[in-house]
């Protein structure tokens, strides 16, 4: 089951080329206007969301025990807060 969807534009580009698909357990690219996959890379997460916000081109998943934060133009996990049960403001 998806959670969220999160539409990317190219650095190069205004309109939307890439979609994130963020799943319980992970997130894949795939290209707007196809559905197909865009990269091999997949961005993985410890335990299940709780909460997601984006802020481009952060995406934060809120888990049970932590705060997981990736870059979603590079696919790159940036940063893990050991804050358990926390909740995004907005």
């Amino acid at each position: 089951q998806i959670i969220r969807v999160i539409p990317l534009t190219a650095r190069s580009a205004a309109s939307i080329t890439e979609l994130l698909l963020v799943y319980s357990e992970f997130g894949i690219y795939i290209d707007y206007s196809t559905g197909r996959r865009t990269r091999q890379e997949e961005l993985m997460w410890p335990a299940t969301p709780r909460h997601t916000t984006f802020s481009d081109p952060f995406l934060s998943i809120f888990t049970d025990e932590s705060i997981e934060i990736f870059d979603v133009h590079s696919a790159v996990w940036l940063q893990s807060l050991p804050l358990a049960k926390s909740r995004p403001l907005t």
